[in-house]
């Protein structure tokens, strides 16, 4: 039996991350999207520039959780005035410059 442990980088605060996914947004090259995330923008009408928006100028409100390939992974939140409130799961890869967009959603849907 193998007594290997696999590495946990340091854990991110909020602001650290916030910095970090408005630094790499900026280039819209640094982003990936999961099929998921496109199905969920066709099914809710929530587009690519809606998404863009909460990563530029969203909020963390939850500590970073560690995904299973070991990357932070975060849910940004943003409401426009007299809209309702979006949420933007992402990942931020370590190694890279890379934003993975897991999933996005209204957040007063289920």
């Amino acid at each position: 039996m193998s007594n290997i442990t696999k590495f946990v980088p340091p854990k991110p605060t909020n602001d650290q991350l916030t910095r970090l996914i408005r630094e790499r947004c900026k280039d819209t090259g640094n982003i990936w999207w999961s099929n998921h995330a496109r199905e969920q923008m066709e099914e809710r009408g929530i587009f690519v520039q809606d998404v863009l928006r909460v990563l530029r100028i969203g909020i963390i409100t939850n500590p970073p959780k560690l995904s299973d390939e070991g990357e932070w992974e975060v849910k940004l939140d943003f409401r426009r005035r007299g809209e309702r409130e979006q949420g933007v799961v992402t990942v931020v890869c370590d190694g890279s410059n890379e934003l993975g967009i897991i999933t996005v959603m209204w957040n007063d849907e289920p």
